[in-house]
């Protein structure tokens, strides 16, 4: 028998009921709680709440939607998680659009046991916008060297650079 299936008696109306009854008013609260601090995005986070269903058409135990809130909370407020022991900043911009993309498949996904799926999307969406940000710096560096003769066609190596630097140190 689980802890929360034990019955109790109300000692001042001698209603029984079980103790997980007396449980779900603070997970409704904390659940309330944690939906205002989503504000205008709690549309977004109800749909992705939909990949933690048992089955299609089921909805989630309350409990579980609590921690599901709780661990979403914590990503959301401290711009940071854990994936496979290593820890990944991400922006808001980046959870919104992996949210995003979760949702827009949220009817294909069912049974989440946790974050992990979310955690790789914005890590995916992080490495391509790191990509993208490359791409345009080279070409920035291409479009200056067109532009200006005195930058060489050929940077000298970082560690070639060095040498000379502490080449001429030890000149001196």
């Amino acid at each position: 028998m689980r802890i929360l299936d034990l019955k109790i008696i109300c000692p001042a109306c001698s209603a029984e009921f079980k103790l997980a009854d007396g449980t779900r008013e603070n997970d409704l609260l904390e659940i309330a709680r944690l939906v205002t601090m989503f504000g205008q995005d709690w549309p977004l986070i109800e749909s992705y709440l939909n990949c933690f269903r048992t089955r299609k058409g089921l909805g989630i135990k309350l409990e579980k939607l609590r921690v599901v809130l709780e661990e979403l909370a914590f990503i959301w407020q401290n711009k940071t998680f854990s994936l496979a022991g290593k820890s990944y900043p991400v922006s808001a911009l980046a959870l919104r659009k992996a949210l995003q993309t979760m949702s827009a498949r949220s009817d294909e996904f069912v049974g989440f046991a946790n974050h992990n799926y979310l955690k790789k999307v914005c890590v995916n969406l992080m490495r391509l916008h790191q990509a993208e940000q490359r791409n345009l710096e080279n070409a920035q560096y291409a479009r200056d060297r067109q532009r200006s003769p005195a930058i060489k066609s050929d940077p000298m190596p970082a560690g070639q650079a060095a040498r000379e630097i502490l080449g001429d140190l030890k000149k001196e």
